[in-house]
């Protein structure tokens, strides 16, 4: 109250002063509401489109809207304003990331880092960015934008999950444990580490870390949620559909949702689909629940409901590319599998709007084969075998496409290798068969 009163005797005097329209904005945005903050703010960015803080500000808002949009658009007139300053081209890219427009991203991030080639954060942006694009020089941006910010969390988390994609946890785990040295009190640091044993089987320490933040913060939400993972790793599904039930109650996001639902359906219980509608009775548009919601469905014999939902989906403009690619390229394994000449059409465009997707490249690729177009197939598998080498059912589509083609040496390595698994893919047996009769065969 005091501060309104302040920010409002200011701008008695002076009704365009930026900073007291700014305080004001976030005062209301404080007492909840976030109407009239946007309208202050909107105001405030029509005069200046370079104040940053109400840039930033007005982004948060945008987001938990869902208008991103609305972002980008501010973002963008304040890079107009000021086409060399750092941090609207850092912000600009960081809103078109989280929209799927990593090549936007990418130029945006590039051309802020010609006038300020040493600036962490865009180093930062560009390597997420070129990461996603699976440019192997993403990981040099990330590893320099660490080197330039020692004691920047995201940094530093980010120069973790780079060694840790590249094969390297322990190198990861160091990078964590000398941030922790210096903040030894960053939850969230501790939580990542937590989260890092956790996946490298060291569950007892990371049940250790988390514990230690549970008992300075029992509420902490990442703490209960990773209390929830480890409880699965423990086998103890109910006590973990607690832990997630619990760090729901106030608030909740996909990746909880997900991992309730989950947990549900490994319970067995009979209203596991219960959380994704209560989800999708407040958020109809989710097109990513939706998806879940109809391989759920697809799993459960109820076909013609699947096929129906994922017609739906695949007819939503405004989707990012990835979240389409994905709706379509289900969509064109049940026409396949329902016989459906609609099959190979929906997974072509599915592969153009996702080339870079192993399973994408792989249900475009097998489809054809059935179709006995090995031209078309052999690309596709050989490029869905590349992206993921460890996948025992792409293998054996791939193996099967050389076997057609008379390239029996390398169907048999390939054969050999998936089956050497104990994975149940689907079309195991046939691999068997195709396998022993290669090997069989002069």
């Amino acid at each position: 109250p005091i501060a309104r009163q302040y920010y409002t005797q200011a701008l008695s005097i002076d009704a365009k002063h930026t900073p007291s329209r700014y305080g004001l904005a976030r005062v209301e945005l404080s007492d909840g509401n976030v109407s009239k903050a946007n309208e202050l703010l909107t105001a405030l960015l029509d005069d200046v489109p370079s104040y940053m803080p109400a840039v930033a500000t007005f982004g948060q808002i945008a987001g938990s809207m869902g208008s991103t949009a609305a972002a980008v658009s501010r973002v963008e007139a304040a890079v107009a304003a000021t086409p060399e300053a750092a941090e609207p081209r850092f912000l600009l890219a960081q809103y078109q990331l989280s929209a799927g427009e990593t090549e936007a991203a990418l130029a945006s991030a590039e051309a802020g880092l010609e006038f300020h080639p040493d600036n962490a954060r865009l180093l930062q942006m560009r390597g997420k960015a070129r990461g996603q694009l699976g440019k192997e020089a993403a990981r040099q941006d990330l590893l320099r934008a660490a080197e330039l910010s020692p004691l920047d969390r995201l940094m530093q988390l980010d120069k973790a999950r780079v060694l840790l994609n590249t094969g390297d946890p322990e190198a990861a785990r160091e990078v964590v444990s000398d941030y922790l040295d210096a903040r030894p009190s960053d939850t969230v640091a501790l939580l990542f580490g937590a989260d890092l044993d956790l996946n490298q089987g060291a569950v007892d320490r990371a049940a250790n870390a988390v514990n230690a933040v549970l008992d300075q913060d029992p509420d902490n939400r990442a703490a209960l949620i990773l209390q929830g993972d480890i409880l699965l790793q423990r086998g103890d599904l109910e006590g973990a559909l607690d832990r997630f039930d619990v760090a729901g109650r106030n608030q909740m996001d996909r990746r909880l949702l997900l991992r309730q639902f989950s947990t549900r359906q490994k319970l067995g219980l009979a209203d596991s689909r219960s959380v994704l509608d209560a989800w999708l009775q407040q958020n109809p548009d989710d097109v990513q629940i939706q998806t879940v919601l109809a391989q759920s469905l697809d799993a459960s014999g109820e076909r013609a409901a699947a096929i129906s939902l994922y017609e739906q989906l695949s007819e939503r403009q405004g989707t990012n590319a990835r979240a389409r690619a994905i709706v379509l390229n289900n969509l064109a394994w049940m026409y396949f599998t329902a016989g459906d000449a609609r099959a190979r059409q929906t997974a072509a465009e599915a592969q153009r709007l996702s080339p870079g997707t192993a399973a994408i490249n792989d249900t475009f690729g097998w489809i054809a084969f059935s179709e006995d177009d090995l031209d078309t197939a052999l690309p596709a598998l050989r490029r869905a075998n590349e992206l993921d080498k460890d996948n025992s059912e792409i293998a054996w589509h791939l193996a099967a496409a050389l076997s057609r083609n008379g390239e029996r040496e390398q169907a048999i390595r390939l054969l050999g290798r998936a089956l050497q698994t104990e994975e149940n893919f689907s079309g195991r047996d046939e691999a068997e068969a195709l396998y022993a009769e290669l090997r069989g065969s002069p």
